[in-house]
């Protein structure tokens, strides 16, 4: 009994050596080696694949930065700086007058009237524009009140008298004046001179008040007026006044008139060297 209980005992020992020794930590160096560099790669591995996402996101960033900056900076190129243009110096209460050398077109066709430069700027006839102008849409009637002492001027009226084509000679002494100027029933405001009598007018005023373009050709030395031409059944429309309505016209009305005519016409602002339609 003895002997059996001992064999028994010996091979239950024999047996549970191996289990045991499933639990014991039989890895060698070498496999820890290898495990440990295997560790090592995944976490540099690890590293790496944060480090790219890192970058990747630091320049996705960037380049928004950039692009933000870029239409910015188109934004800036494409809006026009505001720019303040100086007040218009006041003009002169008087001044030289010389006689202009420019020549002047209405639609490229040559016109013979003459102005004068005063401060860099041309003065016109009120009624030789009216004149150069008739048979365009522009076209506008001139009239001279006396007793109200102001000039009447009609829009889409056939102006009934002739421009003046006598040349101007001489320098002369232009005083700012103060002439009324009453446009369609409404009071307008026109820079004019005094020169000899009569008045003379910046043509860009009468142009924008009129309806007319004002050029101006710095090679040629010329100042252009556009406006459209009046067709034939419309010129015709228009009939000038008749003979019993001229004579109710005093004398002294005409003579004013034309006075008032020289006011009217020097609204060309014109300088004498550089753009004369200024």
């Amino acid at each position: 009994m003895k002997k059996y209980l001992a064999f028994m005992l010996a091979a239950t020992l024999a047996t549970s050596a191996p289990v045991a020794n499933v639990f014991a930590d039989d890895t060698t160096p070498e496999a820890k080696t290898e495990a440990t560099e295997e560790n090592k790669e995944e976490v540099t591995d690890e590293k790496q694949e944060e480090n790219k996402e890192e970058v990747t996101d630091e320049k996705q960033e960037e380049k928004q930065e950039e692009n933000k900056e870029e239409v910015t900076d188109k934004k800036q190129e494409e809006t026009p700086a505001l720019v303040i243009a100086p007040a218009p110096a006041a003009p002169a209460a008087k001044a030289k007058a010389v006689p202009s050398t420019a020549k002047m077109t209405v639609n490229g066709k040559e016109a013979a009237v003459h102005a004068y430069n005063v401060s860099d700027y041309t003065y016109f006839k009120l009624r030789d524009v009216a004149a150069v102008v008739t048979g365009t849409t522009a076209n506008f009637e001139v009239s001279y009140d006396e007793q109200a002492r102001t000039i009447t001027l009609t829009k889409a009226a056939a102006y009934t008298g002739k421009a003046d084509t006598k040349a101007l000679s001489g320098e002369k002494t232009a005083l700012l004046s103060n002439q009324k100027v009453v446009l369609d029933g409404a009071e307008v405001k026109l820079t004019a001179y005094n020169i000899d009598g009569y008045n003379y007018f910046k043509l860009r005023d009468l142009g924008a008040a009129l309806g007319f373009e004002v050029t101006w050709n710095a090679e040629t030395k010329t100042i252009g007026i556009a406006a459209d031409e009046l067709a034939p059944e419309e010129q015709k429309e228009e009939t000038p006044a008749t003979e019993e309505q001229k004579e109710e016209t005093p004398a002294a009305e005409e003579k004013q008139g034309e006075e008032a005519e020289k006011q009217d016409e020097s609204t060309a602002t014109t300088p004498v060297v550089t753009d004369e339609t200024k």
